[in-house]
């Protein structure tokens, strides 16, 4: 069982202050997020979050999410949010969150 405290130290290895936020559009995505590694997330109108993901290259992958999107109006992603992140942590920081955000899309595995 993953801890609170376990979750506070692969947190605070990403960069602190770096969370951003925006509209799930084509110009929010080329216009504010780097392409660079870190962790994205993906919420639905009414903000329950959607899915959980990770990239080496956060832009690319969240505008491939945007032309890949074929779900229905209630699973459509209205909002992104991104965390830049060492390459190193992407597989433990984007399993602790989906632990804990449990998203509706994502198929969850357990750690190790």
């Amino acid at each position: 069982m993953t801890t609170f405290a376990e979750i506070a130290e692969y947190v605070s290895l990403c960069r602190p202050g770096e969370n951003q936020r925006g509209l799930f559009t084509d110009a929010t995505i080329k216009s504010a997020v780097p392409a660079v590694a870190g962790i994205y997330r993906l919420y639905a109108y009414d903000e329950k979050p959607l899915w959980v993901g990770q990239s080496h290259n956060l832009r690319e992958r969240l505008l491939d999410w945007l032309d890949e999107n074929h779900f229905v109006d209630a699973y459509s992603p209205w909002y992104f949010e991104y965390q830049l992140c060492q390459a190193s942590l992407l597989d433990d920081v984007e399993q602790l969150q989906i632990r804990l955000l449990r998203p509706l899309l994502n198929v969850q595995r357990p750690l190790g």
